[in-house]
């Protein structure tokens, strides 16, 4: 073999290395950890939680997008309460966004299309999905794959901000651009997508942790009245307002119960309570 002929396959092969070692570094540090991504949108901001492991191709197409900034002025175009509210592929004026790569379908991954899931939007052709991604609002099972057909890949779940979701999934809705139907009609825009640092998601985590503890010690700081005075609400009141019900009626009363200082079970039950309405919601992974 000539002289040169060799050097240039040495050289061919060596680049086929080095792309296959740094491919295998790019999945191991996604599949060792849980990327997260914030979503600041108009209504508020979300976290999801890329499914790394489970979702590889999916994981990497997100984070390649949100890294070139591609979802900045999209909107949420589909909100259909109870079902899904989907965004990521139209800007503001309706201009469909180009450019995205389709992703292989991962929706035998073994992720179910469970409430909080975050999944890929897609065409009739199975690996046609793009950019446009659909936060599951209730368990949509039937988007899961079956023998006879490939399902709606999910990549990944929303880890705090699910509150924002339910609000989105609330707007009232109507036609717009080239749909005819299902769009809110205020929109809602999508200002920004990250990915999230390590420093970035403990500093959040102190700050949620900080504001917990900040309102479990307010609630327990809270003087009660003399027990001869009028007792105080229950912190597990009654649904219904107690000015609907009449003053004397057993209903209004049961509805109220004298202050008393709070156990260290209540406490710990309160706590709990707040952290899971300040981070809603849980934290369950995907994952194993």
């Amino acid at each position: 073999m000539p002289l040169k002929t060799l050097f240039q396959t040495i050289v061919v092969c060596a680049s086929i290395l080095l792309g296959v070692s740094q491919a295998a570094a790019q999945g191991a540090a996604l599949s060792g950890g849980y990327p997260q991504v914030l979503v600041e949108t108009t209504a508020g901001e979300i976290v999801i939680e890329l499914a790394a492991r489970r979702a590889p191709l999916s994981a990497q197409h997100i984070l390649k997008l949100v890294k070139d900034g591609y979802y900045t002025g999209t909107i949420f175009h589909r909100v259909i309460s109870g079902f899904v509210i989907q965004g990521g592929g139209h800007t503001i004026d309706f201009t469909p966004k180009t450019g995205a790569d389709t992703v292989f379908n991962e929706s035998g991954n073994g992720m179910s299309n469970q409430r909080g899931t975050v999944a890929l939007a897609r065409t009739n052709d199975p690996h046609s999905a793009d950019s446009q991604f659909f936060i599951n609002l209730a368990d949509n099972s039937r988007l899961d794959p079956r023998r006879d057909r490939w399902g709606y890949a999910v990549f990944g779940q929303v880890i705090e901000g699910m509150n924002i979701v339910d609000d989105i999934a609330a707007s009232p809705t109507g036609p717009g651009g080239p749909f005819e139907a299902d769009v809110p009609t205020l929109p809602i825009l999508v200002e920004s997508m990250k990915l999230l640092s390590q420093e970035d998601i403990a500093a959040r985590a102190q700050a949620a942790s900080e504001a917990a503890e900040a309102e479990l010690e307010l609630l327990e700081n809270q003087q009660c009245p003399p027990p001869s005075s009028r007792p105080c609400m229950s912190l597990r009141r009654h649904r219904k307002s107690h000015n609907s019900l009449p003053s004397s009626s057993a209903g209004a009363r049961a509805s109220f119960k004298p202050c008393t200082s709070l156990g260290i079970s209540s406490r710990r039950g309160l706590a709990m309570m707040i952290r899971t309405r300040i981070l809603r919601p849980s934290r369950t992974r995907l994952e194993n």
